[in-house]
């Protein structure tokens, strides 16, 4: 296969001695090699630091950077701004990668002129033997997506991994690092600052592999993670009033809200009484959203009202929040026995 484009591999690093040389050889073995290898050190404690001395040495296309702990957003900003590569992935050092993960990405992108090329994954908790694969990608499985479908698409929303980004798209935009939830805000960014001008391709082949670990954020997640998310949504209704970010982000600092206070709920060092001072405290800096939501001309009536319904209806949300996800149960279950503890 021609390999006309450099992708810079953007890898950061925290306490994941133990599954990085994982990581770094389903990198290094990819069938497509024009690759450059950003891996970032974030002060990582444990033996990272020798493990990818190791494997510099052996392999020229990997470049170490070296940093305190300053977080992953600014792991992988520092990697941005170095990156020389025509397309940018993201992948985490605990997780790994088919080894037709890049050839696959590149040609969807070839065959779409995509901006941002996107392939499935799966959650795995070992390591599982890949699939065998042909050489070229079946043109039958690539599927260009619209903007209203993307944003429906959670698993495109909250991560960045399992994706190839045009750097010419995303070279004016970063991680926010005072934002818990960075990657669900990174990928409204790239959406805000295009105007919403970008086109996207998937193919429904999992090439890349999340290893569900307890110590990953997502086993973590927080009301406070949450609050930082709606408070980033917010700042977009207020200072950019283009009419697309404006629905957009009401939406999703709505949503944000009710994630926040479905979890505060649950919080195990928060009364009922306190809870409810500061849900009603805290609602009024949600007017500013409510009433970007209702002068938006392209969210449809129904849509405002079942807004309004779950706003003032925690127990609808819930209920959704279940059916969607059985497990949430078994959640509360576990947060109402810390509570009595």
């Amino acid at each position: 296969m021609i390999e006309p484009y450099k992708i810079s591999v953007i890898v950061p690093i925290f306490k994941t001695e133990a599954y990085l040389r994982r990581c770094l050889d389903s990198i290094l073995n990819n069938t497509y090699r024009n690759l450059e290898i950003i891996c970032i050190n974030d002060g990582s404690p444990d033996n990272s630091g020798e493990i990818l001395e190791e494997y510099q040495k052996h392999d020229p296309r990997i470049v170490v950077l070296e940093q305190e702990n300053k977080g992953i957003s600014a792991a992988r900003n520092a990697g941005m701004d170095v990156a020389k590569g025509a397309f940018i992935a993201f992948i985490d050092s605990d997780d790994w990668i088919h080894p037709s993960y890049f050839q696959y990405l590149v040609q969807l992108e070839q065959e779409t002129e995509a901006d941002i090329a996107i392939c499935g994954y799966k959650r795995v908790e070992q390591e599982e033997r890949f699939d065998e694969l042909s050489d070229r990608l079946d043109e039958d499985s690539i599927k260009t997506v619209s903007l209203s479908e993307i944003i429906n698409m959670t698993y495109w929303k909250t991560f960045v991994w399992g994706r190839l980004y045009s750097q010419k798209l995303i070279s004016d935009c970063r991680f926010d690092e005072n934002v818990a939830l960075e990657d669900t805000c990174f990928n409204f960014d790239v959406i805000f600052k295009r105007n919403g001008k970008i086109k996207y391709a998937t193919i429904n082949i999992p090439l890349y592999f999340y290893f569900m670990r307890q110590t990953s954020a997502v086993h973590s997640l927080t009301a406070s993670m949450v609050y930082t998310q709606i408070l980033w949504y917010i700042n977009q209704i207020k200072c950019n009033r283009n009419e697309l970010t404006q629905a957009m982000a009401s939406v999703e600092a709505l949503k944000a809200f009710f994630a926040f206070r479905y979890l505060y709920s649950f919080d195990i060092n928060i009364t009922r009484k306190n809870y409810e001072r500061n849900i009603k405290r805290f609602k009024k800096s949600m007017y500013i959203v409510r009433k970007a939501l209702v002068q938006c001309r392209n969210i449809s009536l129904k849509k405002k009202i079942q807004y309004e319904i779950l706003y003032h209806y925690p127990l609808v949300y819930r209920i959704f929040r279940i059916i969607d996800d059985p497990t949430m149960l078994d959640w509360e279950k576990l947060q109402r026995k810390k509570r009595r503890n």
